[in-house]
């Protein structure tokens, strides 16, 4: 026996007496052995138990060719993963035999249980709907060991319950299909249903008549019921003290001892036995009492406001029926109406309730006169400041105009009858509108109002404002801008110092001369508004000196005397010399007095001589220059 399957290779040796050997080598196979095992689920009676020999195995090249279930119940099968279907639960021994295709053979045996299955049943009662039914499971059964753990209720509309004994409450009547489902310890189940029936109940309402005191009030039954059920019994309690009406009329009339509300109730009773009721307020009328007050107005404002202050003691007034005695009517309840003059007027008020019952009502109602708000004033135009004299005109239509109240849309506000007052415009780009207005009041208390917008038109004043550029010049360079900075202005007059007069917004001028200049710029608004400013421009002189290098002093008229020329140079202070090429003195003066090219009255050579010059100029400033110049002869 070989401990494993596979090929091998077996040799026979035969040896003879005389010791002569011989052998034989042939390949000898050892099949393999299938190993039997297989899976399986352990089921409540009446499920098919599914086994599986997946689990079974032979090595290659081995394959298992024959499957042979015994079920332990006298049932066979050679599928290789067949079901069973047990007919008593219990435990059962269950084998499996496999063959190869080499007809090897191996076997396994294991247990399997088969557990009980409940009988699901309960018991029930139909109840009204407004009644929980009751369910009892106490008639389910399973037999032992197991039980029942679990207890599932399906009432027919979405709700469910786990408990042993439920008690439901249906939401709508009418028929459902209830469903349990009892569930033992080892997971097995049954299932069963019945009908029950929520009864309908009534749904009790009634419409009646309002009527006025002593007229009978009749009432109608409006109620229903679901099909197939319907009311046998109606008892109708009218609140009032007096007895049930227990009689099975749905139309009763009963007649109320006094007007008010009532809450009035409708008991109603099916074939079943289901009740329900409901209770509604009932109205008995009263009489409506017309009553209102009126304010006291002046005739132009505010409206004579009307109070109404009609009752009544249940329901409603339908209808107001003014007569203001001017000719006009209202049927609104509290209504308001202009009076177009002022007195007195008897106005009537009649009304009546929701059930026809009416009464009126005559009442005074006085408009005192108003008073006439007038004014007039000096002007209602200038630049600021506005000074205006305002003159009081208004009419008393009364005894008298106690109070004046003038106001200006600024904040400012006088009680005096004629007012006087000025009117600053801050702004100097744009003009300014002032409103006038004047309350005058009675000694009614009546009120009137001259209000007129834009009354008053404060001008703008402008600003002059410019600069020279540049504002300090030299005589070189006399022409002299001016930035124009003034605001508001519409024209512009310019006084240049000089005599010269222009009306260019930024003008330019030429100065002719050296000096301090005063400009003065005036500027006018188009309502004639001014204002004027002035500045300095100031055009200095330069001070120049030139001193030549050679001179001729022949006698031809041209270029005969040695002197220096120059622009602001004055004779206080003023020193010239001239020196030979020793450094003696030739030559000295302090007057405007040239050198003619001699000393002591005779002819000087020719030759480089020097000179120093020392001056003074219109400012106070000294200037000394040296140097030398050449006599050429």
């Amino acid at each position: 026996m070989y401990p494993i399957d596979g090929q091998y290779q077996v040799t026979l040796t035969t040896t003879t007496n005389h010791n002569c050997v011989n052998s034989i080598t042939q390949t000898v196979t050892s099949f393999p052995v299938p190993v039997a095992d297989f899976t399986y689920q352990s089921q409540c009676l009446y499920d098919e138990v599914p086994f599986n020999s997946g689990v079974s195995s032979i090595n290659n090249p081995g394959t298992i060719a024959n499957y042979n279930w015994n079920f332990g119940d006298g049932q066979t099968s050679n599928l290789a993963n067949p079901n069973n279907l047990y007919a008593v639960h219990g435990i059962y021994d269950v084998t499996l035999t496999l063959t190869s295709g080499n007809n090897c053979v191996n076997a396994i045996t294991y247990p399997i249980s088969l557990y009980p299955v409940p009988q699901a049943a309960f018991t029930f009662s139909n109840e009204c709907l407004y009644d929980a039914l009751p369910f009892s499971s106490a008639t389910s059964t399973v037999s032992a060991p197991d039980n029942i753990t679990t207890f599932e209720w399906n009432f027919g509309n979405g709700q469910t319950s786990l408990q042993v004994n439920p008690s439901h409450l249906y939401t709508a009547d009418g028929n459902y299909t209830v469903q349990l489902i009892t569930t033992t310890n080892n997971n097995c189940k049954d299932t069963v249903t019945h009908v029950v029936t929520a009864y309908p109940i009534p749904q009790p309402n009634y419409t009646y008549v309002p009527t006025c005191l002593y007229s009978p009030t009749p009432f109608t039954s409006t109620s229903t019921i679901n099909a197939p059920d319907n009311i046998v019994n109606y008892v109708w309690n009218y609140g009032d003290g007096s007895a049930l009406d227990q009689g099975a009329l749905p139309t009763p009339n009963h007649s109320f001892p006094a007007a008010g509300m009532y809450t009035v109730q409708l008991i109603t009773t099916s074939n079943h036995n289901c009740v329900n009721s409901i209770t509604l307020p009932v109205e008995v009328y009263y009489v409506p009492i017309a009553n209102f007050s009126a304010s006291t107005v002046c005739e132009n404002v505010p409206p004579t406001v009307f109070t109404n202050n009609s009752i009544i003691g249940g329901g409603t007034i339908a209808v107001y029926s003014w007569d203001f005695n001017d000719g006009t009517m209202s049927n609104l309840q509290s209504p308001t109406h202009i009076y177009e003059g002022a007195g007195t007027y008897d106005v009537n008020l009649h009304v009546t309730s929701n059930n026809g019952c009416v009464h009126d009502v005559t009442v005074p109602v006085i408009v005192h006169p108003k008073p006439t708000a007038a004014f007039t004033s000096n002007i209602t135009e200038s630049c600021s400041p506005a000074c205006i004299e305002l003159q009081n005109l208004s009419e008393s239509n009364a005894t008298a105009i106690l109070n004046y109240q003038w106001s200006f849309g600024n904040g400012t506000t006088s009680n005096e009858a004629n007012h006087n007052r000025c009117f600053i415009n801050p702004s100097n780009t744009d003009d300014i509108t002032v409103n006038a207005q004047l309350i005058v009041t009675n000694n009614f208390g009546c009120k009137d109002t001259m209000f007129v917008a834009d009354y008053i038109s404060v001008y703008h004043n402008p600003v002059a404002a410019f600069y020279p550029t540049p504002p300090l010049t030299h005589m070189y360079d006399t022409e002299i801008g001016f930035v124009n900075q003034s605001i508001g202005a519409d024209a512009y007059f310019w006084s240049m110092g000089d005599g010269t007069s222009l009306i260019d917004f930024e003008p330019t001028h030429n100065y002719l001369d050296t000096g301090t200049y005063v400009v003065v710029l005036d500027v006018t608004t188009i309502h004639g508004c001014t204002d004027q400013t002035q500045t300095e421009v100031v055009i200095e002189p330069i001070i120049s000196i030139y001193v030549p290098n050679a001179f001729t002093p022949d006698g031809n008229g041209k270029n005969d005397d040695f002197f220096f020329k120059g622009y602001g140079i004055v004779a206080e202070n003023f020193e010239f010399a001239i020196f030979n090429r020793w450094g003696d003195l030739i030559y000295f003066t302090q007057n405007f007095t040239p050198w003619n090219g001699t000393h002591n009255g005779e002819p000087s050579q020719q030759d480089v001589y020097a000179y120093k010059l020392k001056c003074q100029d219109v400012f106070g400033n000294m200037h000394v220059k040296v140097g030398h110049v050449t006599l050429i002869r």
